[in-house]
């Protein structure tokens, strides 16, 4: 079996209330996640206090692998690079990304490995506001990884995905109770291009969507 941090990288989510208690929300200092509020009326927000270990809903939730990428920092062939930028790559959690920018709530859904590219992933998604506690973190698989090469005559890219630790997500990869509260759950046809298991987490995340009541992006 995997270690997979009782099945969360990040357990606690940190959110702010309103001290004279009318109800309002916003993200916590830790920048775990954005929650889909207005400022309150009475301006309190400022003297707000922090609770821990509380889940936020968000508004939208995407799922699929995020892999690091690595680019040299000049056009050429990769035999030729002194040195390679490293950022990550993902269509889903580059969707949640946006959507968080442009102030909508998202979380993002996957498994990383217990490895330092899965840490780069995990808080890069994450400082971007993205609700995060629903990652998983595996020690027996990598995290993917793909390089990407800048020529004259376009790019080239290759792929370091198979075996990943996200190529193992399968049903039940998170608790449905997320889905809550949930307006869309965005995915994509490369999930289920990865794995046997992905295919059948495509298909389980859409149905216990629609059993939820939530809409599906595909």
């Amino acid at each position: 079996m995997s270690s997979s941090r009782n099945g969360a990288a990040n357990g606690g989510v940190a959110a702010r209330y309103c001290a004279d208690g009318c109800g309002a929300w916003r993200c916590g200092p830790t920048g775990d996640v954005t929650l889909p509020i207005a400022a309150p009326a009475c301006g309190a927000l400022s003297r707000g206090k922090t609770r821990f270990g509380m889940r936020a809903t968000v508004e939208v939730i995407t799922a699929g692998e995020t892999m690091v990428l690595g680019t040299p920092a000049q056009p050429g062939r990769l035999r030729h690079a002194a040195s390679l930028e490293l950022k990550i790559g993902g269509a889903e959690s580059n969707l949640a990304i946006a959507l968080s920018r442009l102030g909508v709530s998202a979380g993002w859904v996957s498994c990383l490995g217990e490895d330092e590219p899965g840490q780069l992933v995990l808080d890069s998604i994450r400082g971007e506001g993205v609700d995060v506690s629903r990652v998983r973190r595996l020690e027996e698989y990598p995290t993917g990884l793909y390089l990407r090469e800048r020529l004259a005559t376009g790019g080239q890219v290759y792929y370091y995905r198979w075996g990943s630790a996200a190529s193992t997500m399968a049903p039940d990869a998170f608790d449905p109770d997320y889905l809550e509260g949930t307006h869309f759950l965005h995915l994509t046809g490369i999930t289920p291009a990865l794995s046997d298991e992905c295919r059948a987490f495509t298909w389980w995340a859409a149905r216990e969507a629609r059993r939820a009541g939530v809409r599906v992006s595909f």
